[in-house]
């Protein structure tokens, strides 16, 4: 939704590794919250993915006054740091439909997006690892060394 946000000059680039910097973090923040504000009545609080989406979804909590949700709830705000292969998102869909699901990132398109309605700030570049300003860069390296491992193991289907 909010892809065409012009990019800041705050990732430095290594290879297929992005970092991505708390400056960006509060950019996602503000334009985040400014278009789920008008809507933020309606729903019962925030809740984040554990782990990448808590951060972003205790800052949207304090930005739109609403709980932090112990659990997810059937007219909350779900967060997760990136849409990426749709499969957490859609297991929450599945279990909380009426929920609105909101992404800091996201890399693709949803085969089922008229279904699957979805609030994000910027597409994810595909073949870059994210490494975000909450993480150990050493442990996300190590993290994305064995995705790939298994990816080469065992190939994700491309149907959802």
């Amino acid at each position: 939704m909010l892809s065409d946000l012009p990019s800041a000059p705050t990732q430095a680039h290594l290879g297929t590794v992005t970092f991505i910097h708390w400056i960006r973090f509060d950019q996602a923040l503000h334009q985040l919250a400014e278009v789920l504000k008008p809507d933020a009545p309606i729903h019962s609080g925030v809740w984040g993915v554990p782990r990448g989406g808590l951060p972003l979804a205790v800052a949207l909590s304090h930005h739109l006054d609403l709980p932090l949700l112990k659990y997810p709830e059937n007219d909350a705000i779900i967060v997760d740091d990136i849409f990426d292969s749709g499969k957490t998102m859609r297991t929450l869909r599945d279990h909380y439909p009426r929920a609105l699901f909101v992404a800091w990132f996201k890399r693709q398109q949803p085969p089922d997006a008229e279904r699957f309605p979805l609030v994000y700030f910027e597409m994810a570049e595909p073949g870059r690892w994210l490494i975000f300003p909450w993480e150990d860069p050493a442990k996300a390296h190590r993290e994305r060394r064995e995705y790939i491992r298994r990816i080469q193991e065992d190939p994700p289907c491309s149907t959802p």
